[in-house]
């Protein structure tokens, strides 16, 4: 690994790892679907910006849904505990068939 990778990667770590319970972001408007007929149920919605961070908040919490793009009329993407949105994910996420990660 190239030095410059590596300094890169152990700070997002590092970063992810000190800001994780700071990426709760409560908003005074109550989130809905796009069609504005179903508001979810929670205020803990977690926005992370780097993979290491969806890592870490898919591991710190028991409860957990993915809000996706809001095109669903159902309550499949709401919790009363937590969601987590990629929105602000500035990258893209791979999945290893192989090792199911």
């Amino acid at each position: 690994m190239k030095k410059r990778t590596f300094l890169k990667t152990s700070s997002a770590v590092v970063t992810g790892s000190l800001l994780s319970p700071l990426m709760v972001y409560p908003n005074d408007e109550p989130r809905t679907n796009w069609a504005g007929n179903l508001t979810y149920s929670t205020d803990n919605l977690h926005q992370p910006h780097a993979v290491e961070q969806v890592r870490e908040t898919v591991k710190r919490y028991d409860k957990l849904r993915a809000l996706g793009t809001r095109h669903s009329f159902n309550r499949i993407a709401d919790s009363t505990k937590n969601q987590v949105s990629l929105e602000q994910l500035g990258q893209s996420m791979a999945l290893d068939r192989d090792t199911n990660t």
